[in-house]
């Protein structure tokens, strides 16, 4: 048995409702908080479902059968694997902008 674990933050097909809620919380939109997150990656964009896809069935080939305990990282370099950020970002943390109240 060969088993592998895919570390991934979600990509913005798999989440609409939780980007929404958050940006919503924040002064941003949900397309400048969405931008916000892809620029803290190395490749300053957010994986497409369809990447994660991709490495799942690469893991899952019969070529790559000597791939076991594994964990792929498909964040486009998001974190390190002590869960410190692996470049710094510009600006504030989105969850601690808030909106003024009204």
């Amino acid at each position: 048995m060969r088993v592998i674990r895919l570390r991934w933050a979600g990509s913005v097909e798999t989440m609409p409702d939780v980007l929404e809620r958050h940006a919503t919380r924040t002064v941003l939109t949900r397309d400048e908080f969405v931008s916000f997150l892809a620029d803290k990656t190395l490749l300053e964009r957010l994986p497409p479902l369809a990447d994660v896809a991709g490495v799942a069935a690469l893991t899952a080939w019969d070529h790559a059968g000597a791939i076991t305990g594994a964990v792929p990282d498909v964040t486009c370099g998001g974190w390190s694997t002590d869960g410190r950020r692996r470049r710094a970002g510009a600006g504030p943390r989105p969850d601690r902008i808030v909106r003024p109240p009204s």
